[in-house]
């Protein structure tokens, strides 16, 4: 109902497509959650990258980005005891 009020806005392919995002990875989310498994961290995190990816492509190469995030999403998983478990992070994801 309220879509007219944002056709004008420059971000507003932006912002659909990250609602669709989330709206899709939520769903892997839910579902990796009721494993009761580790699966859920990597889903999460890979989320964050693609969204990250997102901004990024739609920004261009020229666009610069500050990630803020708990030292366990942050850090490469690699050079820790989560690389034993499968598990990765938005840090190793982006290097």
């Amino acid at each position: 109902q309220r879509t007219d009020r944002y056709e004008d806005e420059p971000e507003a392919g932006l912002n659909a497509e990250l609602n669709s995002l989330v709206l899709k990875n939520a769903e892997k989310y839910y579902e990796a959650m009721a494993q009761f498994d580790h699966s859920s961290w990597n889903v999460r995190d890979s989320h964050m990258v693609e969204t990250l990816n997102t901004l990024m492509n739609y920004y261009g190469e020229d666009a610069k980005v500050i990630i803020w995030e708990h030292n366990t999403h942050i850090g490469d998983a690699r050079a820790t005891d989560m690389a034993a478990s499968g598990l990765h992070n938005v840090g190793q994801l982006v290097r």
